[in-house]
Formats: C-alpha cells, structure tokens, sequence
C-alpha cells in the first residue's frame, strides 16, 4: 500500500485502537481490494510473555467493538457492500459469542459430574446430528493444503479458548466507555523482533525474507523469544490454573463415581462418560497455556502434537460413546396397550367386550355368605387366586394415571379400556366391603388350585373366602383399597356422579374401618403372605388420608395424612420394605407426592423427598423416606 492509498482513506484512523482493522474498512469503503500474497514481505513484532499476549487481544478486542459500538459501526454505513458487512462481523460476534459460549462450554462437564445435571438426551437423532456436525465443523474450521497450517489453526483456536474471560472484559469495558461517555484505555504490548532485519533498510530485508524459508524465520523468532522470555504472574494465570485444576477435579471424580457407585441407567452412564471425556477435553487449552507460561517453547511443538492427538482421540471417544451408550427406543404407547390386554386377560367373573378371544365368563360362585365375590382379577402368577393387594394397588395406579395423563390415553385410543379396567377393579373392591367392619382381602387358595389347575373357565369347585375384621385388622390392604376407591371416584365424578359419590362413600369407610382398628393383614391371614408379605401399614392408611383429601378437599384428611407419614417413619421404620421402590409393600413416595401437590410443591419434606426418589430411579444412590 502506498502512501496516496492512505491519504485518500483519511490517513491512520484515530476513533480505535485497532487502526490497521480500521483502515482496511475506510480502503474498502473507497472501493479497494484485498488480496492475499502467499509470500513473507515483512517482519511482524509479537508478544513473547502470556500477559503481552492478553493485552494484545485485549486491544484487538477493545478496538473492533469501539467501531462495533459506534456510528462507523459498517452496518450503518452504505459504502460497504452487504457480503463484507457479514464478513466484517464475524470478527466482533466471534469475541462476543466466545465471551459466552466458551464459559458454558467448560461449566456443562463440571456442573453435569458434580451436581448431576446433564442438558444432554442421548437419542439416535442427537448421536446422527453430533456424528456429522462435529466432523464437518472442524474441517471447515481447519481446512487448509498442509499438516503445518492446520496445527497452526488448530493451536489459535485453542489459544483463544483461554482467552474468553479477557474477551468478555474488553467488550464490557468498551460497551460501559460509551455509556459513561469516557475513552477506553490500553497497555502498549511489549514485543520483539529480529536483530537480523531490524537494522537493514527494508528493501534488504525484503529480499532477505524471499530467501529464507518459513520455517527457518519460525526458528528465528523463537530462539529470540526465548531470550525475551519472562515468566507471568499470578494475575496472568489465575484463570487458566483454576479451569485446569477444576477439570481434573471433575475428572476424577467422575471416573470415581463411574467406578464405585451405582449407575443403572444408560442415560446416567452416558452423561457421566461424555462430561469426563468433555473436562479432558476441555483442561488441554489451560495445559498449553501454562506450559509456555513456565517453560516458553521448549517441548513447545511436541507439546502441542501430543495434545492435538490427545484432542482428536478424547472427541472420537466421545462420537464412540454417543453410538455405544445410545438407549435403546421406547414405544410407550405400545407398552400401555399390551398392559391393558394384560388386564383383560386376568379379569374374573363377567367379561363384556373384554378384546381377548380366548378369556370366557369365570368364578361366577365366588361369595361369602350370599353377597357376591364376582369379578376383579386373578393374580396370574399364583394360581386363579384374587389376592385384595394387586387388585387394590393396579386399580389405584390405573386411575391415578388417567387423572395426570388423560391425553396420553386418549392419543392412543386406549381411555374406554382403561376405565372398564378401573371399574372391574373397583366393583370388586366394594363388593369385598361386606360390612362396616369386614373385609374380604382373598378369595381362591393356590395350594387348592394345584390340586386341579385348569383354565379358569372350567372352575367349578367351591373357593375359600379370606377376611378382616375387628379382632384381626388388616390395615395396611383396607387402606391400599381406600386409596383405590378414592382414585377411582375421582375419574368417574365428572361421567357418572352418582357411581364416584358411592366409591367414594365406601373408600371413606374402609378408611374409617382401617383407622380404628390397626394391625397387619399378614398377622391375620398367613394365606395372604404366601405371596403378598405385608410389613408396614402406617404408611398405607397414610396413603388413603392422601387420596382422601385430594378427592374430597377435607382438610382433615391432610393432617391425618401427614400424622400418618410421620408415625410410620418413627414406629416402622425397622419395617422390612424397601424404601428405594413404589409398590405395595412401601407408599410412602406415593404420599410424600400427593403431600407436595397437595401443598403446591413447596420447599418441604414432602417435596424433597419425591425429588429425592426420582434420583433413585436414576441413580440408584440415595434412600429416600
């Protein structure tokens, strides 16, 4: 460029402190071209310690967003063309997006193994997504005609990942200059340049740069950088060093809990597998940065090969695991509909439009003492025996279902067949409730039915009947069938009003019925611990207080709900259950639910406590009561 060239563009800009980027924008803005010569035609001076470094990006920085944030801002100005608007932009938005992108970036891996909070779901399509997109962004980022070019690339991208914190500074200062109307400062970098050349006239060291060889001008400048070399301070290093330290914190931490603990989910394994690989990944910047900190370029270029390989495996690691721990797929809507054939196939007594054409009308003797036993469901496993605990706990998980997900039935066409289900459990619940303080919790015995196992169909024999009562409570099942009755009452009130007001009236009953006389129905009847053990029943009258109140809106049932919950962490807490599962033997994360809707999810035991057992299911650590 000659000197006619700089004095038509307005001379050296002086609005920024990048006034070479300044005044390739006034040249173009008169019509000039840049072109791009493949050969060394001067000497440049460059920063030889990490702080000279900083501040020369610093500046870069600063200067770009003083144009950015101006009225010389290209965007507002019509003498450059739109293309080169969107190519000089790429420089400002660069330093502004890795301001934040480069701290999420390396806070995803570390929040993910020490907080277990992953923003990742390992589908097929993110594995397809991240397969292509990751190798396509790195060859357009690197693309270049040789192996030298691309690690010199690939290094100033890593070089500007440990540079984001004085990116965001520069950019923040510039941005509040403007606002407070004061002029942005900056720090002259300390540099150098080669004896060899810096006392010729520059016509001699032109032809002595076409003399020498790209190489042997690299090994130049670095042997005099090293005699330049000082090492930084503290304030230089502050960040790098606390990002290095806290990624292979996280590093083993994660091989450590990948190791020792429980992990049974494959979403859980994966998460913990890529943020490993991730702080690997993302500690080889800091690395870099600190050892030409402490020892400037000796071991410099192995150093950086070894961490480019290291780079490429760790990321070909990460694609690997993306594939190898991807979960299988799930069709939920045709795992609920196999569950409901299921329950049609166990039902018992009358069957109307039941959908299996195998199943006929069966145990239609069932009863006690002329009030009829007809219906509900035989367990499957033993025998045609119509155990009262899976009855109750199928019925109340059925309804409770339809009352949260009502779409998520009805999306799959499976809504009247998830109501006929509820009502056969329920109608068979009610016509157990023989009386104010008698209860039906069996009919049918498995060691009979061995005697003579033959399709239910066929059954003609006479069947025991199996009660509680005032001198042997069952509390724990009378409660399970309350809670049942109460869920079920909930999904017919809006359909049949007069059908939920009676499974309503009976669930409050069998509740009353459960209060005033506690103890377990195993204790009561040993036939019923052949298959349904019962080792608490607090938690169960718990339960039905809960559904109670969520049916009703009787505040009384939420205190006795909670009371409930309380007793049977104090009195059962030697209960032979297990408190990392839902099921018939443990409701208490159930209640704790129904507890934390019912008091609108706030900052309790109840709420804490529902969170805390969804860890369980995906982590399998903590015991939540």
């Amino acid at each position: 460029m000659r000197t006619k060239h700089c004095q038509e563009a307005g001379w050296f800009p002086t609005y920024t402190m990048c006034e070479d980027f300044a005044l390739a924008l006034e040249l173009q803005a008169k019509k000039y071209k840049a072109a791009y010569v493949q050969e060394f035609l001067a000497l440049g001076e460059v920063p030889v310690t990490v702080r000279g470094t900083f501040q020369q990006r610093s500046r870069w920085c600063k200067g770009g967003m003083q144009i950015w944030f101006s009225r010389r801002n290209w965007w507002l100005r019509r003498d450059i063309p739109l293309m080169q608007k969107f190519l000089w932009s790429i420089s400002c938005w660069g330093y502004i997006t890795q301001s934040f992108a480069t701290p999420v970036f390396l806070a995803i891996p570390i929040i993910g193994v020490w907080f277990r909070i992953f923003p990742i779901d390992n589908t097929f399509w993110f594995a397809l997504a991240f397969t292509l997109y990751f190798p396509m962004m790195h060859v357009m980022a690197y693309y270049c005609h040789d192996y030298a070019t691309f690690r010199s690339f690939w290094f100033a991208t890593i070089n500007s990942n440990n540079m984001w914190y004085c990116f965001l500074k520069a950019w923040c200062n510039v941005a509040l200059s403007k606002i407070t109307k004061k002029e942005s400062g900056f720090k002259v970098t300390a540099k150098s340049t080669m004896s060899t050349t810096a006392k010729m006239t520059p016509k001699a060291a032109v032809s002595k740069l076409k003399r020498t060889t790209s190489q042997t001008l690299v090994k130049q400048g670095r042997k005099l950088d090293m005699e330049n070399y000082c090492a930084p301070g503290v304030r230089d290093l502050w960040m790098p060093v606390s990002v290095f330290i806290l990624n292979l914190a996280t590093i083993f931490l994660g091989i450590y809990r990948l190791d020792k603990e429980s992990v049974p989910s494959e979403l859980m394994t994966f998460n913990m597998v890529v943020s490993v690989l991730w702080a690997a990944y993302n500690s080889i910047p800091p690395l870099l940065l600190l050892h030409f900190a402490f020892a400037g370029y000796k071991g410099m270029r192995f150093n950086v090969r070894l961490c480019g390989l290291l780079a490429t495996l760790l990321m070909l690691g990460v694609i690997i695991c993306v594939w190898l721990l991807l979960p299988p797929t799930y069709d939920f809507g045709q795992a609920l509909q196999c569950s409901m054939s299921f329950f049609d196939a166990e039902k018992s007594g009358t069957l109307t439009a039941n959908g299996i054409s195998w199943r006929g009308n069966s145990a239609l003797s069932d009863s006690l003492n002329g009030s009829s036993l007809v219906g509900g469901f035989y367990d499957g496993a033993n025998g045609y025996v119509k155990y009262g605990y899976p009855i109750a706990v199928t019925t109340m998980m059925l309804a409770w279902g339809l009352i949260e997900f009502p779409q998520g039935y009805a999306d799959i066409g499976e809504t009247t067949r998830a109501l006929n289900s509820i009502k056969v459990g329920a109608d068979y619940i009610t016509s157990c409730s023989v009386s104010d303080s008698e209860f039906v919790v069996q009919v049918g015995n498995y060691a009979l039915d061995l005697v003579d196992l033959n399709s239910p169909e066929d059954m003609t024999q006479a069947r025991p009947v199996y009660t509680v009562n005032a001198t042997s409570p069952g509390s724990d099942l009378v409660g399970a069938s309350a809670a049942a009755l109460a869920a079920a009452a909930m999904v017919f009130n809006a359909s049949d009003t007069t059908y939920s007001t009676q499974l309503l009236a009976t669930a409050e009953s069998l509740y009353n019925f459960g209060c005033a006389y506690e103890g377990l129905v195993s204790d009561s009847v040993p036939q019923v611990s052949y298959a349904y053990l019962s080792t608490s029943y607090l938690d169960d009258l718990a339960f039905a207080a809960a559904w109670l109140y969520k049916a009703t809106g009787n505040s009384t049932y939420l205190s006795s709900a909670m009371t409930y919950k309380a007793r049977s962490l104090a009195e059962e807490a030697d209960a032979a259950r297990n408190y990392n599962v839902f099921n018939y033997q443990n409701s208490l994360p159930g209640v704790n639910l129904l507890l934390a809707q019912a008091t609108n999810f706030a900052t309790n035991e109840y709420t804490m406590a529902t969170k805390g057992f969804m860890i369980v299911w995906m982590s399998g650590k903590y015991t939540i009561r």
